[in-house]
């Protein structure tokens, strides 16, 4: 059992390489194995992180539907483990599938469980509540989520720079700043020239241009194109 828990491990390694260097649907099929190990040996959080891997691929390729439905079993799964760190992160997976299929109110409730988890890294759940609230058009509670993620992130990044996922919460509270006349927009190309320069992978950035997408409609002045451009040229 324990070398087939092994090998569960070393799939989802290899699909994680996989997704960073845009191949998703290798990645697809690593995680699937890697998930039918973890299901085989009854490696319950292995169950949630695979099933979570594959909801994010699924989401970054445009598979919104599939997106949900993995999401929503690995959170269940977290939730049922009580693991604070799965429960905030396979959280925020479901959180964002749930609001590219416009079911925005309840991508608020997940997200909100999500983003109070005890973890280190929930600024990426705070970014996706305020984006939530953004949709429903709750505009004053979009900001707290906004102003905090972008806190939370910029702490992480004065100590390791290197932290290209928080910058690009960095750059997309930002962006939901700006579109409330917060901040100055450069800076948010400035975030995200800041994690391209880290992470010049294209499976990073299939993922942040869905998420940019969740903006904008709510941008009526076209003030995002910049961040657009830059993407489509990253």
């Amino acid at each position: 059992m324990h070398d087939r828990r092994g090998e569960s491990v070393t799939a989802a390694q290899i699909g994680m390489f996989e997704r960073t260097l845009g191949r998703m649907d290798a990645a697809i099929e690593a995680f699937t194995e890697s998930l039918e190990l973890a299901r085989e040996t009854h490696y319950l959080i292995g169950e949630a992180r695979q099933l979570d891997n594959l909801a994010e691929v699924y989401f970054a390729v445009g598979r919104t539907r599939e997106a949900i439905e993995a999401g929503s079993q690995a959170y269940s799964k977290a939730c049922e483990l009580n693991a604070p760190r799965e429960r905030c992160f396979h959280g925020l997976t479901l959180g964002w599938a749930l609001i590219l299929d416009n079911q925005f109110a309840e991508a608020r409730v997940v997200l909100a469980d999500a983003s109070v988890q005890p973890v280190r890294h929930r600024h990426h759940a705070l970014v996706a509540l305020g984006i939530a609230h953004f949709r429903l058009e709750a505009f004053a509670a979009a900001r707290s989520p906004f102003e905090q993620a972008e806190q939370q992130a910029t702490a992480l990044v004065i100590k390791h720079t290197t932290l290209y996922k928080a910058w690009l919460t960095i750059g997309l509270a930002r962006a939901g700043l700006a579109l409330l006349d917060e901040t100055p927009f450069q800076g948010v190309l400035d975030a995200y020239q800041q994690a391209m320069a880290v992470a010049p992978h294209v499976g990073v950035y299939a993922r942040q241009r869905l998420l940019l997408e969740a903006l904008t409609p709510i941008d009526h002045s076209n003030v995002l194109a910049p961040l657009h451009a830059l993407l489509r040229a990253g």
